[in-house]
C-alpha cells in the first residue's frame, strides 16, 4: 500500500497547472463516523498492505463519511479512451470517474492529499493524466470546512468491468473502498 500511495502522490504532484476545485456550500452535516454507504471499518496493521476487501465500504455514487467528518463520493467508473498525448502505463482498458470531497471537518482539506488507487482484476490500476481530455492532477487549492470539491480521475485497468476504488484521505487514515 505504501508503494501505491507513494506512486499516486508522485503522479499527483507532476504538473504545476491544476484546475481550481469547484466549491459550493453544504446543506447538511454528517455525524463523525457515520457511513452513508454502510460498510466494514476493518483496519489493517500500520504499514501493511491490506488485502482486497470482499465488501465495499460504499457503493459507487454513495458517500462515505470518515470519522473526522470528511465525506467522499466516487462516481461509477465509465470506460474512457485516453488521447494520444496522455500519460498512461499502456493497460488494456481505461476508466474515468469523479471524486467529490465534502469537508465536514474543522480544518482545510487539500484534494491533492486525498490518495486514490484502483484495483482491477488481480492488479493495481495506473493513473492516467490526459489534460486535453480534462484529466489532470487533483486540485491543489484547499477546501474550507463546509465546502466541497470535485475532480475527474482516470486509470488504466486490467478489466473495466472489475474495478474497486480505494480512497485514503490522509497518511494517518484508514482507506475507504468503493465498489458496485
Amino acid at each position: 500500500m505504501a508503494i501505491a500511495v507513494a506512486g499516486v502522490f508522485a503522479v499527483s504532484g507532476c504538473t504545476g497547472d491544476s484546475d481550481e476545485p469547484s466549491e459550493s456550500s453544504t446543506s447538511s452535516a454528517t455525524t463523525a463516523g457515520q457511513e452513508a454507504g454502510g460498510g466494514d471499518p476493518a483496519a489493517s496493521p500500520s504499514g501493511a498492505s491490506a488485502p482486497p476487501r470482499e465488501k465495499a465500504d460504499a457503493a459507487f455514487g454513495k458517500a462515505f463519511a470518515f470519522p473526522d467528518g470528511l465525506k467522499v463520493t466516487v462516481s461509477k467508473p465509465e470506460t474512457f479512451m485516453p488521447s494520444a498525448k496522455s500519460i498512461n502505463g499502456g493497460e488494456p482498458a481505461f476508466v474515468t470517474f469523479e471524486v467529490t470531497v465534502e469537508n465536514g471537518t474543522t480544518t482545510n482539506v487539500t484534494p491533492a492529499q486525498v490518495f486514490v488507487t484502483v484495483q482491477s482484476g488481480a492488479g493495481e490500476g495506473g493513473q492516467v493524466l490526459d489534460p486535453g481530455e480534462g484529466i489532470k492532477s487533483p486540485p491543489t487549492k484547499a477546501v474550507a470546512p463546509g465546502k466541497k470539491a470535485s475532480w475527474p480521475l482516470a486509470f488504466g485497468v486490467l478489466d473495466a468491468d472489475d474495478v474497486v476504488v480505494h480512497v485514503l484521505p490522509g497518511i494517518d487514515a484508514e482507506p475507504a473502498t468503493f465498489g458496485g
